[in-house]
């Protein structure tokens, strides 16, 4: 028992006692680290002397970890000279940022200690890492033994060596670290400026200027690292090592940037990019933590966030990689290296990775990130000026085509100027005779009908020219004084007559009477009239067009709104609607195919007037024009009131035209289906002679006409509100009932795509604006002809369930004529069986399958009923299997007497005669 009790009092001793560390002149420098021992103090409350009496454990590691804690660390280290004569020696701690470390030496062999204060927090700090290093000269007799005694106190966690140098090779390591460090400084330094000179001044891209933020965060960081920092920003040691801190610690804000760079941070989920909104967040919490209470575990929840930031970073890069998403690797492989290099020294600073020459793998791959940097930078640089080179391409092809545009736009300006000039006195001559014959032959609609579309296109006309000159800069500008209360009273009057005839609510309102005000009296009625022109030609019957006038006397302003309850037009397209030719893509609103001229008129010249023009709408509730124009009031009102020029004659046709629905002495039925109430007149005036013509405005009103009269043909204008041609022509041709009636399309779209449109949607013919009489009377009398040869097709053919030939025509309407010849089929023998039960079970009136009938066979319901049962009792005579009177009442006639007469009437011979001939 006592031997173990000697064994165990003996191996605490050899661990109480540091190793003794001879020093021999020979050696540059000795390596003290693992000779020495260590004892912590965790209340940092025990004296010098008390120390002295505690067992000191040997350090095994090659350097001395001081971890993250308030305690106080304890070294020991005994030194002996292994020579015969004096000598002195230098002790060095290698870490810089050591807050406190007090040296504890023995003055005489046997005698009192003394104490030397070192560390961040009590020496100013200097510009290289050599002259912040805590040190202290000894003197050693030949031989001598000292006992040295560490004292460290440090918040931050931070691994040193403890080496001890000869004085007279203190110098020549003192200037190779120097001039090690001042190379590395160099070179941080030059990249520094250098990328920020580039991100400034030459390279443009967003991922340099991100990456250059992070190597000026990281190279702040580096120099907070080795502790010189601090020393540039203040002289108080304190502040210094604080600023030293704060500065290595935020790296995860630089992070932030980098990786950006290397990889399109939009291609991830949403996640990723709030998971580093909030690294950015905890990192400048931490750093204002440190700032304002410089605590250890402050600084011990900074490294872990600078190591969680890092391998989230390598973890994006890989998840980047996996899903071979475009890795930027000019910035990528330096980033990698400098990740690398922090994270080494960060996972030591928390006790990991406890291994020799940690600090000098970690400091070659932070070479190795200059280097790398360096190599790749001359591609970025390349590669940003190549992407110039095509930008600028780019630009210069886009500025050529940019004037090639411009010069298109002034060639077609310049041709709708000269065309316009070229109109004008052709049209000025028709205008007038026109006028003149309507005037002596005031009942002639067709002199109204010309006079009023000669009229408009002049007005089209007198718009494109103003268009040019206001382009030109030609359109002066002309104020003069007018009564506008009256002014604008009569020219909203004249569309009363409109409003009425489309069976519009129209309203007019002023803000006060007797107003008179200087403006430029054509460009304002241009702008009214316009503005009104569009509103009454989207809006439908039994919508509301509102005008309102507010005469701003003290602002001298004219304030004019517009108001509809029509069509409205869609957000997206608002922004485009004063553009010169633009019209917005609704067919199933447009009242007229325009030409996209009014409002770019509208706002060239409020433009001129110094005005502004504002329009609100929603698509199927309307819009309002807003117009502001300044004007110069006058108290003076005796001014005559002037009357605007008459806009166009806004009485419809349609109130004009003696519209009848009886049918006239003529077989055929013509349906003339157009928006343009002219059209429909002219159309009219070509086939009233020899046609009943029904008209409609829309493709709906034409299908409930055409269902209603069953016509022979129908001319139907593409373009129409409502229902539009394509949707009326799929109707028609989707229904039994219509699906046999020929139907011409009219469109002033001469593009291949509406003709084919037309012809799938079953259209039989297609006819482009404008079109002469005689042509649509030949494309109609064409179809009608086909018509006819469909008929005695069809007429030969009753009875046969399917004919050896078919023609392309006859095939369209099989299916309706199998159905019919199933039906008969089924209830031939039933003597009942009449024409109206028969339009009934196929789902029609029996008007409208006798028109469709007469159309096809030109037979009436009961004529093809009875030709069916005799052609059946014929085929059934031939055979020979029944007798006659019997073959009578299976086909559905009950009296014979009946029956032979018609027999007769149809094959020329007596039943029996039937019978012996075929037999």
């Amino acid at each position: 028992m006592k031997g173990l009790i000697f064994c165990y009092l003996f191996l605490i001793g050899l661990l109480a006692n540091a190793q003794e560390v001879l020093l021999d002149p020979k050696n540059d420098e000795i390596d003290a680290s693992s000779r020495v021992g260590i004892v912590e103090d965790k209340l940092s409350s025990e004296s010098f002397e008390q120390i002295q009496e505690r067992v000191f454990i040997q350090n095994k590691s090659e350097h001395i970890l001081i971890p993250f804690s308030n305690h106080t660390f304890w070294i020991k280290c005994k030194l002996k000279n292994a020579t015969a004569e004096p000598q002195k020696w230098v002790v060095r701690w290698e870490n810089p940022l050591t807050e406190r470390i007090d040296f504890y030496v023995q003055e005489t062999p046997n005698g009192k200690f003394s104490r030397f204060e070192k560390g961040s927090f009590r020496e100013k700090h200097h510009s290289y890492i050599f002259e912040n290093t805590p040190s202290l000269t000894l003197s050693f007799a030949p031989h001598q033994t000292q006992t040295l005694y560490l004292k460290v106190v440090n918040k931050r966690g931070i691994f040193s060596r403890l080496v001890i140098l000869p004085v007279n090779a203190l110098e020549r390591t003192k200037y190779s670290s120097i001039q090690r460090w001042s190379i590395l400084d160099g070179s941080l330094l030059i990249r520094l400026i250098y990328t920020f000179i580039l991100a400034l001044f030459v390279i443009k891209d967003l991922s340099f200027k991100r990456y250059s933020a992070f190597i000026f965060i990281r190279t702040f960081s580096y120099w907070g690292m080795i502790g010189v920092l601090g020393g540039w920003l203040t002289t108080y040691p304190y502040w210094a090592t604080i600023a030293n801190n704060v500065a290595i610690f935020l790296s995860p804000i630089g992070y932030t940037f980098a990786i950006r760079s290397v990889v399109d941070i939009r291609l991830f989920s949403s996640y990723v990019v709030y998971l580093l909104r909030i690294v950015l967040g905890l990192t400048v919490v931490f750093a204002l933590l440190i700032l304002l209470d410089y605590q250890w575990y402050w600084l011990k929840g900074a490294v872990f966030l600078n190591l969680g930031s890092q391998y989230m970073l390598l973890g994006i890069i890989a998840v980047a990689c996996y899903r071979r998403y475009r890795i930027n690797w000019s910035y990528g492989v330096p980033l990698l290296l400098g990740v690398a290099s922090y994270s080494l020294v960060l996972t030591r600073l928390l006790g990991g990775l406890q291994w020799a020459g940690l600090f000098e793998v970690a400091l070659l791959f932070f070479v190795l990130e200059l280097l790398f940097f360096g190599l790749y930078l001359g591609r970025i640089i390349r590669t940003y000026e190549e992407e110039q080179l095509t930008i600028k391409k780019e630009l210069y092809f886009k500025k050529i085509q940019t004037n090639q545009l411009q010069e298109l736009d002034e060639l077609k300006t310049n041709f709708f100027v000269n065309i316009s000039h070229e109109l004008r006195t052709p049209l000025t001559l028709i205008g007038g005779y026109m006028e003149d014959l309507r005037r002596q032959s005031p009942q002639n609609q067709v002199y109204e009908i010309v006079s009023r579309n000669a009229q408009r296109l002049l007005v089209l006309i007198n718009q494109l020219l103003d268009l040019s000159k206001l382009e030109a800069g030609q359109l002066q500008v002309t104020l003069r004084p007018l009564r506008l209360d009256t002014y604008l009273k009569t020219l909203l009057s004249a569309y009363q007559s409109l409003a009425e005839s489309k069976k519009i609510r129209f309203t007019f309102h002023q803000s006060q009477e007797e107003v008179v005000g200087e403006v430029d009296q054509d460009k304002l009625e241009k702008i009214v009239t316009n503005l009104l022109s569009n509103a009454f030609k989207f809006t439908e019957a039994g919508k509301k067009v509102e005008v309102g006038v507010d005469y701003a006397v003290l602002n001298n302003r004219l304030i004019v709104r517009v108001k509809d309850e029509g069509v409205g037009i869609p957000n997206d397209k608002l922004a485009q609607i004063f553009n010169r030719f633009y019209q917005v893509e609704r067919p199933n609103h447009a009242k007229y195919e325009g030409t996209g001229v009014g409002l770019a008129l509208v706002k060239e010249l409020v433009n001129a007037l110094n005005g502004t023009i504002q329009v609100q709408s929603k698509e199927g509730e309307g819009s309002t024009f807003r117009v502001e124009l300044p004007v110069t009031y006058r108290d003076d009102v005796s001014i005559d009131a002037e009357h605007p020029q008459s806009p166009l004659e806004w009485s419809s046709v349609e109130n004009k035209i003696a519209k009848t629905s009886s049918k006239r002495d003529v077989d055929l039925r013509l349906l003339v289906v157009d928006d343009n109430a002219d059209i429909r007149q002219y159309i009219r005036s070509i086939f009233e002679k020899d046609y009943w013509v029904v008209e409609a405005e829309n493709g709906k009103i034409g299908i409930e006409k055409a269902f209603e009269m069953t016509p022979d043909i129908i001319v139907s204008d593409l373009m129409m509100p409502e229902m539009d041609g394509f949707e009326f022509c799929k109707r028609l041709k989707s229904d039994d009932k219509t699906s046999h009636i020929p139907i011409i399309m009219l469109s002033a779209k001469a593009n291949p795509e509406s003709r084919i449109e037309s012809w799938e949607l079953g259209a039989d013919d297609y006819l482009l604006k404008p079109f002469q009489s005689e042509e649509v009377r030949v494309r109609v009398q064409t179809l009608l002809e086909k018509q006819a040869r469909l008929r005695t097709y069809f007429s030969a053919v009753v009875g046969v369930e399917k004919p050896t030939t078919e023609t392309e025509e006859a095939s369209k309407e099989r299916g309706f004529l199998l159905k019919l010849y199933s039906l008969v089929e089924q209830r031939m023998s039933d003597s009942e069986f009449t024409a109206e039960l028969c339009a009934k079970e196929m789902g029609m009136s029996q008007s409208q399958l006798l028109r469709k009938l007469k159309a096809l066979t030109n037979q009436t319901i009961n004529e093809y009923i009875r030709d069916f049962r005799l052609q059946r009792a014929a085929r059934l005579i031939a055979q020979n299997e029944a007798t006659v009177s019997e073959i009578v009442y299976e086909v559905g006639f009950t009296n014979l007497s009946y029956f032979t007469k018609m027999f007769k009437e149809k094959y020329g011979k007596l039943p029996s005669e039937f019978l012996t001939q075929e037999g």
